[in-house]
């Protein structure tokens, strides 16, 4: 029971709603220039740096190896609140 913001779905490369292997090889196309046009910011920056990088290939491989499963993706009792929660400003 892992709670998270709806829209939201760190890894899933290939917008089919799954995070699998096929995202890996979407990521790696776009990082090598074989994705015309490039993907947008938010399908393949998994690290959240604002960049496109291959640190998010390895985002990816550790998120999909569920080593970031309570780290980058968190865990339901340390969640940040989604924007839709936030009070108004």
């Amino acid at each position: 029971n892992k709670r998270c913001c709806m829209g939201s779905l760190p890894g899933d490369v290939d917008g089919n709603g799954i995070n699998d292997g096929n995202d890996g090889f979407e990521l790696l196309d776009n990082l090598s220039g074989n994705v015309i046009p490039g993907l947008a910011i938010e399908k393949c920056d998994i690290d959240r740096s604002r960049l496109c990088t291959p640190a998010d290939l390895l985002m990816l491989v550790d998120l999909l190896n569920d080593e970031w499963l309570c780290g980058f993706v968190p865990c339901e009792d340390s969640l940040p609140i989604c924007p839709s929660d936030a009070p108004p400003p």
